[in-house]
């Protein structure tokens, strides 16, 4: 590190305890709820698409005539909710809302699914089609991700038996994220599925469920290869109208994983200066065109970037006004959510989970 950003680092600190010392504590605020009535309603959105199978975009590519087939045929598990990745991440909803809300209205009906799905001789066959020469790029990386996210909660719920028959994908998936990962060259930076930091957080999350010392370090040392170097992040360009991922934030959250504390502030204050403004503006983005499978994308905007500002806002005490924020993005889509458009439903209940269950203290049960 230079000494130039170790100065600057040691001046910033002095204006804050200056500044904190004249006006006093920093004001905490508390996430949102995320009420039980709600739960019952998200979960209806995963149950209600696990088994559609139209419509349905298969992103395949065709070797021969013996590639086609119907998309349950192809994928015994993942292929409802329009593709494979929201198939998945759908499974991850349900077993989320079964393992932190137990007396949630629908958990027979999600224990039957999970049950079903999540047997060895069907994820057998979803192993054989990542297996195939031309598949091992297939929903490379957010699919994956999705994936080892599913596997870690299923570890984190102790649900042992379906753990361990996902395992073969998993492992497998792990070891072709490994050799990319290794190979990338430099990051990708959009606001839609191909965003790299996104799926390093998701990844990140269950290596260190799974205790996994090699992966762990890979991601903590390509994150800093990538990253490192970057400074005043142009969140004023953000977003594209397709994203559903904010590029700064998912970087800066993944760097305050990976980073020590003191370092992280360091480079945070140079990447994105703004967020440490109490009086930022960012406001949430809705749109009327749901209808529409890209412009609904920034209704899940609201809720990756609430995930992200949650993050920040609970762990830095200086970054604590970033959870208005967050609860003002949440808010701005829940209130949509449950609108009937499949273009939206079958997977924003995924992001309206994540970001209120995994950096809110106050999940209720």
């Amino acid at each position: 590190m230079s000494v130039f950003r170790v100065v600057v680092f040691l001046i910033l600190v002095s204006l804050i305890l200056t500044s904190c010392g004249k006006s006093g504590k920093v004001e905490i605020h508390d996430p949102i709820r995320l009420e039980l009535q709600n739960v019952n309603n998200l979960a209806q959105l995963p149950l209600s698409c696990i088994y559609r199978e139209y419509p349905n975009k298969l992103n395949q590519i065709l070797t021969g005539p013996d590639d086609l087939g119907e998309p349950s045929e192809i994928h015994p598990v993942f292929y409802g909710c329009f593709d494979w990745h929201s198939a998945v991440h759908a499974h991850w909803s349900l077993l989320r809302i079964l393992h932190l809300y137990p007396n949630v209205e629908y958990k027979d009906s999600i224990r039957s699914v999970l049950h079903n799905n999540l047997i060895s001789e069907k994820l057998l066959e979803e192993l054989a089609y990542f297996e195939k020469e031309h598949n091992k790029t297939f929903e490379r990386t957010y699919g994956w991700a999705w994936l080892l996210k599913l596997s870690a909660e299923l570890l984190q719920a102790e649900e042992t038996e379906m753990y361990e028959a996902l395992k073969p994908l998993t492992n497998y998936l792990v070891e072709l994220y490994t050799d990319y990962i290794t190979k990338l060259s430099h990051p990708i930076r959009t606001g839609e599925h191909d965003n790299t930091a996104f799926s390093m957080n998701l990844i990140l999350d269950y290596a260190r469920t799974t205790q996994d010392s090699s992966l762990i370090a890979l991601i903590e040392n390509r994150a800093l290869d990538f990253y490192i170097e970057d400074e005043k992040c142009p969140m004023h360009l953000e977003p594209g109208g397709h994203d559903f991922l904010s590029p700064c934030l998912e970087e800066i959250l993944l760097m305050s994983r990976v980073m020590e504390r003191t370092a992280f502030d360091l480079w945070a204050r140079e990447f994105l200066p703004d967020l440490y403004d109490m009086n930022l503006k960012l406001k949430p983005l809705n749109t009327e065109y749901r209808a529409d499978g890209k412009l609904v994308h920034l209704e899940g905007l609201n809720f990756s970037r609430a995930r992200c500002l949650y993050a920040l806002g609970s762990r830095y005490s200086d970054l604590a006004h970033l959870i208005l924020i967050a609860n003002e993005h949440a808010q701005a889509s829940m209130s949509v959510i449950f609108e009937p458009e499949y273009s939206g439903s079958h997977w924003l209940a995924s992001f309206a989970l994540l970001a209120l269950t995994e950096y809110n203290p106050y999940v209720q049960e």
